[in-house]
C-alpha cells in the first residue's frame, strides 16, 4: 500500500509496512537484564584469543632510549 505524502516538494509515495517483525530477544521476560547481558558477554568472548599466562606484562623495550616516542621537532627535516 502506498501513502502519498503532500509537500512543498513533489508527491513522494511511501511504502506503508505494517507486518509484524520476529524479535527472539521479545520472547524471553526481559530482554535488558543482566542475565541476557552476562549471556551475551560470554558468547562474544573469544577464547582462543587469550594469552596465557603473564604474556607481555614483563617485556623490555627494544630501544636505545626506552620507549621510542619518535623524533623532536629539532631531528625533523626542514
Amino acid at each position: 500500500m502506498y501513502r502519498i505524502q503532500y509537500g512543498k516538494h513533489d508527491h513522494l509515495p511511501i511504502d506503508i509496512n505494517d507486518e509484524n517483525v520476529d524479535e527472539p530477544l521479545m520472547e524471553t521476560r526481559d530482554p535488558d537484564s543482566n542475565e541476557q547481558l552476562d549471556r551475551d558477554e560470554t558468547e562474544a568472548i573469544d577464547k582462543s584469543n587469550i594469552i596465557r599466562g603473564d604474556g607481555l606484562r614483563h617485556a623490555k623495550p627494544q630501544t636505545q632510549n626506552q620507549y621510542s616516542e619518535g623524533p623532536d621537532e629539532d631531528d625533523l627535516p626542514v
